[in-house]
């Protein structure tokens, strides 16, 4: 055989493969990237990136109180996914793990930011309808009236939240 068609061959063998097991390079086994972490029907890191959205801005900065809106929509609508909203208790226990895990500094900004941004996402959650000129004017273009906003709304105002 010639050296052309044993590398063709071996480069369709090799395409062949990639295409069987739609380019996983783990033996086709799904990366925690592709799967819910463990019992969760969500990823928890898609959690801990909406957290961190309200650790990362100063409060009172130019712009904060955008900034502020804008984490605090973000956060709403992870709350009031279908696949989040049923783990609510794990959701919470979550959100106290992540705040574990904050840095001192995280922790202070955490604390400014907080009371603002909780204020917030509980007027999204609770009247969609009347926040959405500031929604508009922080460019958040989600569509909160026509959610279901009530597991937000629950997780938002349980006792356990941060404590």
């Amino acid at each position: 055989m010639s050296k052309k068609f044993l590398t063709t061959l071996l480069a369709g063998l090799l395409c062949g493969s990639l295409a069987a097991t739609g380019g996983q390079q783990d033996g086709g086994m799904a990366t925690e990237e592709q799967t819910v972490d463990g019992e969760r029907n969500y990823r928890r890191q898609d959690l801990y990136d909406v957290l961190d959205g309200i650790v990362n801005y100063e409060a009172d900065t130019a712009g904060g109180s955008l900034k502020n809106v804008i984490a605090a929509a973000e956060l709403v609508e992870f709350l009031s996914k279908e696949e989040t909203s049923a783990d609510k208790k794990m959701v919470i226990a979550d959100i106290n793990a992540w705040y574990e895990g904050l840095t001192a500094d995280e922790r202070r900004r955490l604390a400014e930011n907080w009371p603002k941004m909780l204020e917030e996402a509980k007027a999204i959650s609770d009247d969609p309808e009347s926040q959405q000129d500031i929604l508009d004017d922080a460019g958040v273009t989600t569509d909160f009236q026509d959610m279901d906003l009530s597991a937000s709304q629950e997780i938002l105002d349980n006792e356990n939240l941060l404590r």
